[in-house]
């Protein structure tokens, strides 16, 4: 039997996402898998099926990277999935606490007061 390329398995790597589905804040959390599709020294080409992306669209995960787009096991998809969470909640933090203090500065300073 030849050895057909579209036929070996190279394994499945898996990433975590959420969405609050409503006001009452009711959390829907899934994990996709993404079939590996060719694996190279650095790292490994994972293909992507679902929007946003187009139908088909390869994405490459760096072995020894950091921040990571999809994990080997879902152990580590979690762990990261979650760091995402904690680091996307300080920026938001961050972001708020810079409005209300140019918001605090302008209320101070009443610019654009019209007499």
């Amino acid at each position: 039997m030849p050895n057909d390329a579209s036929t070996i398995d190279l394994g499945i790597m898996y990433r975590f996402d959420a969405e609050v589905e409503d006001e009452a804040g009711s959390v829907d959390i899934w994990v996709n898998e993404y079939k590996v599709v060719k694996k190279t020294k650095m790292g490994k080409w994972i293909l992507i099926s679902f929007f946003p992306w187009p139908k088909g669209k390869r994405r490459f995960i760096l072995d020894s990277g950091k921040k990571r787009f999809a994990h080997e096991t879902k152990e580590d998809a979690y762990k990261a999935f979650k760091h995402r969470k904690e680091h996307q909640l300080a920026i938001l933090k961050s972001q708020i606490q810079s409005v209300e203090h140019i918001l605090d500065y302008l209320n101070r300073h009443q610019f654009g007061k019209v007499e």
